[in-house]
């Protein structure tokens, strides 16, 4: 499957690099007229609409819960966009010694207690160098500023960007 992906995208685009340098999990959902340059996309319960684009280095990484992104989404280089994290409950941040420590079942309770779904409107742009945290969702029509830090729920139509993320300002466009 993965194959006929990179040779469809060949024939569309004209050209392999973008496609053929990005890891897409076989089980990915993915819309119509999408580019990927050198992304990586893995995991489990991953929807990414029409006309999206994830650019150099970023990646979208799903364990326990899900993660959708709308239509005409850009996701500039460098992005990550992730719905798990460490637990804070814990001393030990390993996930292989955490999971010998208290067995592969516990370990995977432990992992989707620090799990949460992030949602991506249609029509979002994500500046370079931003991370996307578990419980993250990103109303249509937003811009987030590049290397920002974004957690919780962004309205619709605004202009969020810093460290931690903070609204800059109301988009009105008619």
């Amino acid at each position: 499957m993965r194959l006929l992906k990179k040779i469809i995208y060949i024939i569309r685009w004209g050209f392999s690099g973008n496609i053929a340098t990005s890891t897409i999990s076989s089980n990915v959902k993915l819309g119509k007229d999408h580019i990927f340059i050198n992304a990586t996309i893995s995991g489990k319960d991953i929807s990414i609409g029409d006309y999206s684009s994830i650019a150099d280095n970023s990646q979208i990484l799903s364990k326990f819960k899900s993660i959708e992104i709308g239509k005409r989404v850009s996701v500039g280089p460098n992005v990550l966009i992730q719905n798990y994290t460490h637990n804070q409950n814990f001393l030990i941040t390993n996930y292989k010694a955490l999971s010998d420590k208290y067995g592969e079942e516990e370990f995977q309770n432990i992992m989707e207690e620090t799990s949460s779904p992030i949602s991506i409107g249609d029509d979002v742009w994500i500046g370079a160098n931003c991370v996307i945290f578990p419980g993250t969702k990103i109303g249509a029509g937003t811009i987030i500023g590049a290397n920002s830090t974004v957690k919780g729920d962004i309205p619709s139509m605004q202009i969020w960007a810093g460290s931690p993320a903070k609204l800059i300002l109301k988009r009105n466009i008619s």
